[in-house]
């Protein structure tokens, strides 16, 4: 989509639409810092769109778009030394950041978009430093081999199996109903099943393949959803940890 889009429908774009619109408009000046009123014109004129349709709701989608920008980091405040003019006379001025730069090169930047939101919570203790570095880089494969491999290993350790114990037997041994030191005899069998099931599904689809083979991940978001499954793994973990050490208190 070109920038200026058609008048009527700027006020029902979504704001990242036509914030990432502005975006590549700005990119056709590469090494120029620009001003808020480049967007929307000196003295609330919008260039180009010849209309006065809903002027102020304009305005303000414009508005809100130039201030999404600079709030995710797309757009950042240039410096009087990077342009050689003084800081008063740079107050406002923006240029496009290595994230927006990053964006703009990008064969989806829409999904990258929606990816960073998905990760925008904090994941697990046991994951959050190389899961997301990794997942940073593009190296969407590693990131999620670390959440569950870590994951086996977690249940490895709460189980107090040696290091021959892996995979999905691993997880059939730990979530067992036949005395499965991480079953939680409180549930039902039928949930107990279930649950012993979703770790052994999730170690043999998610885990398994990544340490046998290269996976490419052509949809980033496809892998962020498995990240974030591992996080939730971990910790439902975590509650069937402290469940075990309560029980090995009682006892």
């Amino acid at each position: 989509m070109d920038w200026p889009p058609p008048a009527d429908q700027i006020p029902l774009l979504p704001v990242e639409v036509l914030a990432m619109t502005l975006l590549r408009r700005v990119n056709l000046r590469p090494n120029q810092a620009v001003e808020r009123n480049y967007f929307v014109g000196r003295n609330g004129q919008i260039p180009s769109l010849g209309t006065e349709y809903h002027r102020q709701t304009i305005l303000d989608a414009v508005n809100e778009a130039w201030d999404w920008l600079f709030i995710n980091g797309l757009m950042v405040g240039a410096s009087g030394e990077d342009w050689n003019r003084s800081r008063a006379d740079m107050e406002g001025h923006r240029i496009i950041s290595r994230k927006g730069s990053a964006l703009l090169n990008a064969d989806d930047p829409m999904g990258l978009i929606r990816v960073e939101r998905l990760l925008a919570l904090p994941l697990h203790p046991r994951i959050e430093a190389k899961a997301r570095i990794q997942f940073a880089i593009g190296a969407y494969g590693s990131a999620v081999h670390e959440a569950f491999r870590e994951l086996e290993i977690r249940v490895r350790e709460a189980g107090g199996y040696d290091a021959s114990k892996l995979g999905t037997s691993l997880m059939e041994m730990a979530f067992s109903a036949n005395g499965g030191p991480l079953t939680d005899s409180s549930m039902l069998p039928a949930e107990q099943l279930a649950i012993m099931r979703l770790y052994v599904g999730a170690i043999g689809a998610f885990k398994n393949p990544l340490s046998h083979r290269t996976v490419d991940y052509d949809d980033p978001t496809i892998a962020a959803e498995q990240l974030l499954f591992a996080d939730l793994l971990h910790r439902m973990l975590d509650g069937f940890i402290a469940v075990k050490n309560a029980q090995s208190e009682g006892d």
